[in-house]
C-alpha cells in the first residue's frame, strides 16, 4: 500500500467502537490501553519518537550501508 486511505485510520470514535467488540478481534486490539488514563493524552492521537526502533533500528543501518568510509 503506497497510498493513505482516510478511511482506514484509526480515530477515537473507531477505538472505541472496537473496544466495544473485542470478541470480533479482527482491528489488532485486545484491551484499552492504560496510557489512556494520562490525562490529555490518547494513544491515538499522541505520538511519539522511539530512537531505538526509528533511528538505532531504522534508517541508520540504510545510511552507513550507503556511506563509503
Amino acid at each position: 500500500m503506497t497510498t493513505e486511505d482516510q478511511e482506514m485510520m484509526r480515530t477515537i470514535i473507531n477505538y472505541n467502537a472496537d473496544l466495544a467488540n473485542l470478541e470480533d478481534n479482527c482491528r489488532g486490539i485486545i484491551k484499552n490501553s492504560p496510557l489512556n488514563e494520562i490525562p490529555s493524552f490518547h494513544v491515538v492521537k499522541n505520538f511519539y519518537v522511539d530512537i531505538m526502533h526509528d533511528i538505532f533500528e531504522g534508517f541508520r543501518n540504510f545510511k552507513l550501508k550507503e556511506t563509503k568510509f
